[in-house]
C-alpha cells in the first residue's frame, strides 16, 4: 500500500515504543504512541523483516494539518 507524501505523523494504541515480535512483545508496554513515519524503520545492516509493532488495536497517518487515514483492527484477534 502506498500513501501520498506528507503524511508523516503516526499516532498508533499498541505495545511499544520499540518494535517487538509475538517472541518478545511483553517487553514492550501497551499504550499510546506517537513519533514519525521514519522512525519506525530500523537499519539494520543485513536487510530483513523490522518495524513491527505487536497488539496495535488502531492507527492513524497523517499530514501537517492533521488529514489522514485511521486503520482499526479486529478486536476479536
Amino acid at each position: 500500500m502506498q500513501i501520498p507524501d506528507g503524511f508523516n505523523n503516526v499516532a498508533r494504541y499498541g505495545r511499544g515504543p520499540w518494535e517487538n515480535y509475538q517472541d518478545r512483545k511483553y517487553s514492550a508496554d501497551l499504550g499510546l504512541y506517537q513519533t514519525k513515519v521514519k522512525a519506525l524503520y530500523t537499519p539494520y545492516i543485513r536487510p530483513q523483516e523490522n518495524g513491527n509493532r505487536s497488539d496495535t488495536r488502531w492507527l492513524t497517518l497523517t499530514n501537517g494539518h492533521g488529514v489522514g487515514l485511521k486503520v482499526l483492527g479486529r478486536a476479536d484477534l
